[in-house]
């Protein structure tokens, strides 16, 4: 049987008898950068921690609303602060920002681990290349630019992100130089998404972030 979505659709199986699925592994997060929720789509399981967080020096607020319009809570991130949180219920959730009023995120809660979305070519390379840097710059606790330049020069790339990096550039056709250039302008695209949303200078920010 085959099924037509659109791209960016929810797509999941559930189980048409009594089943346990084994709970989630690790912890879903959802990340406010640039003024931005940063990804701004996350699956997530119900019982999931699910954690959310600010990663710059300004005051933001997390409201979530079910797709019924069921308020789920509205708390303050102070800068660099978080909150947790765990669904028990699946279902979509809208995710906002009052202080901001342009920050809008989706999380979408499955009972179970086979969801996904419906996408005929997966992220653009970009989108691929900022969850590498952010996933780097938060383990490790680095800045945006250390984190850039670990994956700018691929030598430090771990297999799986390498991986990752070298099967999504096949499958579009993307050749080396290509994607070094969009390696190399990284930081000047990620001010471009979120230049709409600063109150302050595009230069400035870069150097903060990037050292550039």
């Amino acid at each position: 049987m085959s099924v037509i979505t659109t791209p960016g659709t929810f797509v999941w199986l559930e189980a048409t008898f009594a089943h346990e699925f084994p709970p989630a592994e690790g912890v879903a997060y959802m990340d406010q950068q640039g003024q931005m929720f940063m990804p701004d789509t996350v699956l997530a399981r119900t019982g999931q921690p699910f954690h959310f967080r600010s990663s710059e020096d300004v005051l933001h607020n997390v409201r979530v609303i079910r797709s019924d319009k069921k308020p789920i809570f509205n708390v303050a991130t102070p800068p660099f602060g978080s909150y947790m949180h765990t669904f028990d219920e699946p279902g979509l959730y809208n995710v906002t920002c009052d202080i901001h009023a342009t920050m809008r995120g989706t999380v979408y809660v499955a009972s179970t681990p086979y969801v996904g979305t419906a996408d005929e070519r997966g992220l653009p390379y970009l989108d691929l290349l900022h969850l590498i840097v952010h996933e780097r710059k938060q383990e490790a606790g680095l800045t945006a630019g250390e984190a850039w330049r670990i994956v700018r020069e691929r030598a430090r790339l771990r297999e799986h992100e390498r991986a990752a990096l070298d099967t999504y550039a096949g499958t579009l056709g993307l050749d080396d130089d290509f994607r070094a250039f969009i390696e190399e302008l990284y930081p000047v695209l990620v001010a471009a998404m979120a230049e709409q949303h600063w109150d302050y200078s595009r230069p400035r920010w870069l150097h903060r972030q990037f050292g550039v």
